[in-house]
């Protein structure tokens, strides 16, 4: 009887270890979506800025044709 229950015992111990590992488990598999959709956030956060950028250049240099004024050209030393 007592082999009987400490075999119980083992068997539900296994179990609640099992548990725990799909927990832990399951709480970094959402830890790694949350974390992929601020990095996809951020991502489109910064292409956005970069497409506003991008037209109001573009802005700017139909601004200057519309006065006369030749296109300025990059120095590829000044450049980011």
């Amino acid at each position: 009887m007592l082999e009987l229950a400490h075999d119980h015992a083992l068997r539900l111990e296994r179990h609640i270890a099992e548990l725990e590992v799909r927990r832990r488990q399951a709480e970094l598999e959402l830890e790694l979506r949350r974390r992929d959709a601020e990095a996809r956030e951020t991502e489109n956060a910064l292409d956005a800025a970069h497409q506003r950028r991008l037209a109001e250049i573009e802005q700017l240099l139909a601004l200057a044709r519309s006065f006369g004024l030749p296109a300025p050209h990059a120095d590829p030393g000044t450049a980011p």
